[in-house]
């Protein structure tokens, strides 16, 4: 068995096994619905190989995040799959470990991952931090008055909509032609065999808010639109959300913990939390503290000169911080590093991630 990347030559075949395990006749195919796992061009994605057979696949796709003055590299994986003939032999276990090596070697703090099943959670990965569901069934919509319209978008919106997207201060950082692919391929709203449309709130001929939903249709398998993007002021935002609702009686929004949108929602609708979708591995702990000093020394001035860590064992690590210590797991630490709640460290911690299910889902 061979385990390596794959080259541009057999990305046709990496398609036709994740359509073979993921997609029914009615969806459109695994390579439109997500160009950046199956691109031809420095593809990273990774395989086994039986025979020259391509028997099992793990989409890789590298993204910088940026957080606050803080920039992550990170890469997702997704699209996972492997042949049935193939299946129980540890094939999916052995890419993993390469795709650990591949990742250090290129410099990445963090694995994102669409997934959480044993596979996963056996090697390293973990569940991790909140986000905020709210049920939108409140139907208005602000009749044009001069100041006030709600639109679908055009293209000529384009820029005015990826300027509100680049002043989100926690967000996947994506030029804006990459975020025109993203938009017009739905990766994540495909799955449910809907197609995303973006609306817009203009006042006085300034867009000064934007919502990007996947809609559903008569062969959907979800009668209710999913809100995959948005951004600008919460209130337009929430506009546009309720505006929805005149042909959607009801709809979910899931809002990360920290975005603004919460409060703004909170005024109106009810809301439960639920984890992030996936799961999460550290490449290296180190590196990631390093690449998020920024942001936590926006929070508490010379952080540096205050937080340490040492492992206690291959399990463990101590944190320490002004004087304090607390010994953690893996799993603690990450519940410490990404959860909101109780925290041994609340002037540091938690520290922000984009949505794993919005436009850049893997």
């Amino acid at each position: 068995m061979e385990i390596r990347r794959l080259t541009p030559s057999e990305i046709e075949d990496a398609i036709k096994l994740s359509d073979k395990t993921f997609r029914k006749s009615q969806h459109q195919s695994m390579g439109r619905a997500f160009p950046l796992v199956f691109t031809t061009y420095n593809n990273l994605s990774f395989g086994a190989f039986h025979d020259s057979k391509l028997v099992s696949f793990f989409g890789l796709v590298p993204f910088e995040i940026k957080i606050g003055s803080a920039q992550i590299s990170a890469f997702s994986i997704g699209s996972v799959c492997t042949d049935p003939d193939y299946r129980g032999k540890g094939i999916a276990s052995a890419i993993l470990e390469k795709i650990y090596q591949y990742i250090d070697e290129a410099g990445a703090s963090l694995l994102f991952v669409s997934g959480d099943r044993g596979l996963y959670l056996r090697n390293n990965c973990f569940h991790f931090g909140t986000r905020n569901t709210f049920k939108i069934d409140k139907a208005t919509y602000e009749i044009e008055n001069g100041e006030n319209i709600l639109r679908k978008a055009t293209l000529g919106d384009l820029f005015s909509v990826f300027r509100l997207w680049q002043g989100k201060n926690v967000r996947y950082e994506t030029s804006v032609s990459e975020w025109l692919t993203l938009l017009k391929s739905g990766g994540y709203t495909s799955i449910f065999n809907m197609q995303q449309e973006v609306y817009v709130m203009e006042k006085k001929g300034e867009i000064t808010g934007y919502v990007v939903a996947g809609i559903p249709n008569e062969n959907s398998m979800k009668a209710e639109p999913i809100i995959t993007e948005w951004g600008g002021e919460s209130s337009c935002i929430k506009s546009i959300l309720e505006s929805i609702c005149l042909e959607f009686e009801a709809f979910d929004i899931r809002v990360p913990w920290h975005d603004d949108l919460n409060k703004e929602l909170q005024k109106d609708y009810a809301f439960h939390s639920i984890r992030n979708g996936g799961t999460i591995h550290i490449v290296q702990i180190e590196r990631l503290i390093n690449q998020i000093l920024p942001y936590l020394e926006d929070k508490s001035p010379r952080v540096a000169e205050k937080l340490s860590m040492e492992y206690e064992d291959t399990r463990e690590l101590r944190l320490n911080y002004k004087g304090e210590s607390v010994t953690l797991t893996h799993k603690e630490f990450i519940e410490t590093l990404f959860s909101p709640g109780d925290n041994v460290f609340p002037d540091l911690f938690p520290v922000p991630l984009p949505s794993t299910e919005g436009m850049e889902y893997v």
